[in-house]
C-alpha cells in the first residue's frame, strides 16, 4: 500500500497528507490495514475470484453506519487503498443487489420516479460496473 502512495522508498518520517481524512475514519482505515497486513487473503486464480467478501469485511462493513462507510469509502479513495475501497464497494454492491427497488429508494432517500428508459439505464451502467470490477481483480 505505501508503494501505491509512492512511500515504499521514502524515508520513516516522511510527512504522509492526510488532512482530508478525519481521525475516526483514518482509525477505521489503519484498523482495516492492520488486519489485511496480519491476515493477508490467500492469492488465488484470476478464473476462481469471486465476488465475496470475507467474514472479517462484512462484519468490518456491517458494524459502520452507512455515513462512515461512505466516508471510508472516500478515504480508501484518496489513500490509495485499493482492498479497502475494493471490500466497501462490493458490500454495497452486494447490498444494493439483494435490495427491491422500495428499499433501495427507502434506504438512499430516492424520492424521484424514474422513466423505464432511466431505469433500464442505470441497470446498464450498474451491471458494467460489475463486470469492470470482477475484471480487475
Amino acid at each position: 500500500m505505501l508503494e501505491d502512495l509512492g512511500f515504499a522508498h521514502s524515508p520513516p518520517d516522511t510527512p504522509l497528507d492526510i488532512h482530508q481524512v478525519q481521525g475516526d475514519i483514518f482509525a477505521k482505515v489503519v484498523e482495516f490495514c492492520t488486519h489485511y497486513i496480519e491476515n493477508p487473503p490467500p492469492k488465488e486464480d484470476e478464473d476462481k475470484k469471486k465476488l465475496e467478501l470475507s467474514d472479517w469485511d462484512k462484519k468490518f462493513c456491517e458494524d459502520m453506519d452507512q455515513k462512515t462507510l461512505f466516508q471510508v469509502i472516500l478515504a480508501a479513495n484518496f489513500l490509495d487503498v485499493k482492498p479497502l475501497l475494493d471490500s466497501t464497494c462490493l458490500h454495497i454492491a452486494l447490498k444494493l443487489k439483494s435490495m427491491t427497488r422500495e428499499e433501495i429508494r427507502k434506504e438512499y432517500n430516492i424520492t424521484k420516479e424514474f422513466t423505464p428508459e432511466e431505469e433500464e439505464k442505470a441497470r446498464k451502467e450498474f451491471e458494467e460496473m460489475i463486470l469492470q470490477t470482477t475484471a480487475k481483480k
